[in-house]
């Protein structure tokens, strides 16, 4: 589990406690994939559908709320533009480069996703943590189940 937690502390937003709290409440990372984690912790909108007509909802909230709340807390540190801190930077020390290469291209993505869901579609900062939250969870499941 300590190897999973560097890796996962290597990714903005995910210090070594919130690393081993999303370890604890997820357990056998390989038991899910990077799809299905997001609506494991209930990340994942509800759907509506009749006929022709197709509407997406909130969130489900089913799964683990201790989770979900990491993952959304872990996602507005997305949203303050692409500097790492001297303590990520002292975190990834420790790491492979192909961990830190994953982990930057992670946030270059999920920091892109929210300034154009908040700018370009005008969504509510709070329903943009919560879809950069759920693919927040696939990238953390990505390093989670990389080979050592």
């Amino acid at each position: 589990m300590g190897r999973i937690v560097g890796r996962l502390s290597c990714m903005r937003g995910v210090g070594p406690l919130t690393a081993v709290g999303l370890c604890a409440e997820i357990g056998d990372w390989h038991r899910l994939s990077g799809r299905t984690i997001g609506s494991w912790v209930g990340l994942t909108p509800l759907e509506s559908q009749s006929g022709e007509r197709h509407g997406r909802g909130r969130i489900s909230r089913r799964g683990s709320a201790h989770a979900r709340w990491l993952l959304v807390e872990s996602a507005w540190h997305h949203r303050r533009p692409l500097r790492p801190s001297r303590e990520l930077t002292r975190r990834r020390s420790t790491q492979r480069p192909e961990v830190i290469a994953r982990a930057e291209a992670a946030e270059r993505r999920l920091h892109r996703r929210w300034r154009h869901l908040e700018g370009r579609r005008g969504m509510r900062s709070t329903i943009v943590a919560a879809a950069i939250a759920r693919e927040l969870a696939g990238h953390l499941w990505a390093l989670a189940v990389m080979d050592d």
